[in-house]
């Protein structure tokens, strides 16, 4: 396994991202902070072991999944709510399950 990214650190790194009305999944503020060439983002990858996606059990977890993992888990900064995800795709991603957590600032 890479080098080791904190829950805290990259909710830090998402809370500007999360600087909107509107509710974003984790597949989302992934692409945004790629997009702002985010220094989090090598990291993430590195720490994933340049695995991207998750979708079976026991199957590496991807950066999208990590910064899921870290919003949805201990911040009063961030709101989480679920949404049914059953015949969504966001770009090239489509979540693995049934509900998807979508995120914004508390």
């Amino acid at each position: 396994m890479g080098p080791k990214v904190t829950f805290d650190e990259i909710i830090d790194a998402c809370l500007p991202v999360l600087d909107c009305e509107a509710y974003l999944t984790c597949y989302q503020i992934w692409e945004e902070l790629q997009l702002q060439n985010h220094p989090i983002c090598e990291r993430l990858i590195d720490a994933c072991n340049g695995n991207y996606v998750g979708r079976k059990a026991g199957s590496p977890v991807g950066p999208a999944q990590k910064i899921a993992q870290a919003l949805g888990r201990g911040s009063n900064r961030v709101q989480v709510e679920y949404m049914d995800t059953a015949h969504v795709s966001i770009g090239s991603y489509q979540p693995a399950g049934k509900k998807c957590g979508i995120f914004r600032l508390a």
